[in-house]
């Protein structure tokens, strides 16, 4: 099987010549044998499709290891990768691309029981991992951390942000007002498991501002604390967040599941792929200068 013309020529332009031969000679391999890939054709057998995670074949390094001009070429070497590797997957099937990452060399999928053989079998594809779920939760709080200590020392986090992924934040919030410098939400909707997505109109993915307002009727009110645990502002009573001098960069990655506990009782719960472009764009945000906005660390709380 030779490879997509697009992907010869992105391989030629950053000399993968090894790379393509490692491919030519896998490409009557045999399927992946791993117990996890064995339960997830279960998985697409008893439901119709599975939710994946899958990672290519494609040389990556850290971008920022990279110059310019290499990182581009890296960029699109994965973009070329993603489609050639759904060319060869998707066709004929019920099957569809979810997530396309920018900055590495990974997609997230629904697939059925064909096209999860296929991408088994397929030379393009180094790895393949369940896009699984994460609840919300916070083990830990102010006082545990010594965060007094750091106070006295002159460090409130002034100048920096933190990157909190999340159910939400609410910007309008007493304890965080006018922190909230960034927002962004990365949400899914699918018929696999019957979830919606929480950003707003049910976009798939917003920047826009606003984009991180928590959903109503209670499910999204995590975020918002854990938020104001991180950077929240000093209050009447003299508490604060740890950071309480730093700024917000709120994230929702979190998709509402209508009926995971029964009929009517919701719940929401994050995919993996909505945490890693979520990740994506927080380092996005990083590496833009004229945003100045310096993120210090990134929160999830799951």
């Amino acid at each position: 099987m030779q490879p997509a013309p697009l992907l010869r020529r992105t391989a030629a332009r950053l000399a993968l010549g090894a790379w393509l031969a490692v491919g030519a000679a896998c490409a009557l391999a045999q399927p992946m044998p791993k117990v996890e890939h064995d339960q997830l054709a279960q998985t697409a057998a008893k439901r119709g499709k599975v939710r994946v995670i899958v990672g290519l074949n494609v040389p990556a390094v850290l971008d920022r290891l990279l110059p310019a001009a290499q990182m581009l070429q890296q960029r699109q070497a994965i973009r070329d990768a993603q489609s050639s590797a759904a060319l060869q997957v998707l066709m004929g099937t019920a099957s569809q691309v979810k997530v396309q990452f920018d900055t590495v060399p990974f997609m997230a999928m629904e697939v059925d029981p064909t096209a999860l053989a296929r991408l088994r079998n397929s030379w393009l594809v180094k790895e393949i991992h369940e896009d699984r779920l994460s609840r919300p939760q916070t083990l830990r709080s102010v006082p545990l951390i010594g965060a007094n200590t750091a106070w006295n020392g002159g460090r409130t986090g002034s100048g920096w942000a933190v990157a909190v992924l999340d159910t939400g934040v609410d910007s309008t919030h007493p304890f965080l007002s006018g922190k909230v410098v960034s927002e962004a939400c990365y949400s899914t909707t699918s018929t696999i498991d019957g979830t919606q997505s929480l950003c707003p109109g049910g976009v798939a993915s917003s920047i826009a501002t606003g984009s991180a307002v928590p959903c109503a009727g209670g499910l999204c009110n995590h975020g918002t604390h854990v938020a104001g645990i991180a950077a929240g502002g000093l209050a009447a009573d003299g508490s604060s967040g740890v950071a309480r001098g730093a700024n917000i960069v709120a994230m929702q990655i979190y998709s509402l599941f209508p009926n995971y506990y029964g009929p009517g009782q919701g719940a929401v719960l994050s995919y993996e792929s909505d945490q890693v472009k979520a990740r994506e764009r927080g380092y996005a945000i990083a590496s833009t200068p004229s945003l100045n906005i310096k993120i210090a660390s990134v929160n999830m709380s799951l």
